[in-house]
């Protein structure tokens, strides 16, 4: 049985792609449109949801599925129209069909090439399967405030009794995924154990197990957070804000527009160029320089977040390290290494990935103990 671990955020779906490297993609999904095209001339796979526990896309009057074609991640931006992806707490995100496709599609992604390719019968090069037919372990996170919400995470994603499968086609391969079994934890847990584990599994031999740490993951809607020990949680260090990149992004984007009249941004022009070495916006064609902008946007959520976190974090900081994680860490260090002058603050290399790989490492550590 394979082991898929995958971090849906607001922004980015995280995944192994293949089986293999890690990968981030835009966490959006469109319903197809008509003139839905790639301007690569690469064909869109749309995932189009069969039958199975999820219940996608079902008529609120009929109850039958209506099977419509969604565009998830990448071609999302390629393709289609209305946004269906929900920004926001957990608990208004699990449930939706936008992640519920946001995760079929990274799941199915994720598998290995063994299980997606054949070779077929007298002849030496490998080809894709039509048809894919996999029982996974699903190892997923959620904020910890949202841990209540894990039984309706589990009921779509594993149905009961006969009605177990999920059947979906994802462009031109048909899937029928069954999640046998699921872990689903806390996400400042799944970075604390990122620390703590090899990527085999095995306990890192260096004391980490026993280190006391406040993790804090800002990410595209939310800034989740917690403190533990080892893997146990410390009462009352745990929380959500719900602010992070968008807030940054959107306060960017006023600055900006003061900054240069006449220009018009979007915030997902803002939101990408959050991603780039050099953060930039086009004006009359050429890129002009919007760091300082953004600098000073993610001073202001920043504070905003540590408004909500320090006085659970207070008792513990002269304790503990704080832990830097998410795609939003880089943004907001220099203002939490500034107000937390005196804590031990690390920005954790590859922050994007630490719930991804937390999830992996600790499922692979459990599978071990069976």
């Amino acid at each position: 049985m394979t082991l898929i671990a995958t971090d849906i955020g607001n922004r980015k779906l995280k995944y192994r792609l293949g089986g293999q490297d890690w990968v981030a993609e835009d966490a959006l999904v469109r319903l197809a449109s008509p003139v839905s095209d790639d301007l690569r001339f690469a064909p869109l796979a749309p995932l189009v949801y069969l039958d199975g526990p999820a219940g996608i896309d079902r008529d609120p009057e009929s109850g039958k599925l209506r099977r419509r074609a969604f565009l998830v991640g990448p071609d999302a931006l390629r393709g289609g129209s209305m946004d269906l992806a929900r920004v926001g707490t957990a608990a208004l995100r699990i449930t939706s069909d936008a992640y519920k496709a946001q995760t079929l599609y990274s799941i199915a992604r994720a598998l290995p090439k063994a299980l997606t390719h054949e070779v077929p019968t007298g002849k030496k090069q490998v080809r894709a399967k039509k048809v894919v037919e996999a029982d996974v372990i699903y190892a997923g996170g959620l904020p910890a405030e949202s841990a209540a919400f894990k039984p309706q995470l589990l009921a779509w994603l594993k149905g009961e009794g006969k009605h177990t499968v999920h059947a979906f086609t994802l462009g031109e391969v048909e899937y029928r995924l069954r999640v046998d079994k699921a872990l689903i934890i806390a996400q400042h847990i799944a970075v604390t154990a990122s620390m703590s584990f090899q990527e085999s599994g095995s306990p890192l031999a260096n004391g980490a197990l026993r280190r006391k740490r406040l993790v804090l993951d800002p990410g595209g809607g939310t800034t989740d957070y917690g403190g533990n020990v080892g893997l146990d949680v410390i009462p009352g260090t745990e929380g959500t804000v719900r602010k992070a990149a968008y807030e940054i992004a959107t306060m960017a984007r006023e600055l900006i527009q003061a900054n240069h009249p006449g220009l018009q941004v979007s915030v997902l022009d803002v939101l990408a160029a959050m991603d780039m070495a050099e953060p930039g916006v086009y004006k009359a064609g050429a890129l002009v320089g919007v760091r300082a902008e953004l600098t000073q946007a993610a001073e202001m959520v920043t504070n905003s977040v540590l408004t909500d976190v320090t006085p659970k974090w207070e008792p513990h900081l002269s304790q503990a390290e704080v832990c830097i994680a998410g795609g939003t860490g880089q943004w907001m260090l220099p203002t939490v290494r500034r107000e937390l002058r005196g804590a031990r603050v690390l920005l954790l290399e590859h922050a994007i990935y630490r719930v991804c790989w937390g999830l992996e490492r600790l499922g692979r550590h459990k599978l071990t103990l069976r």
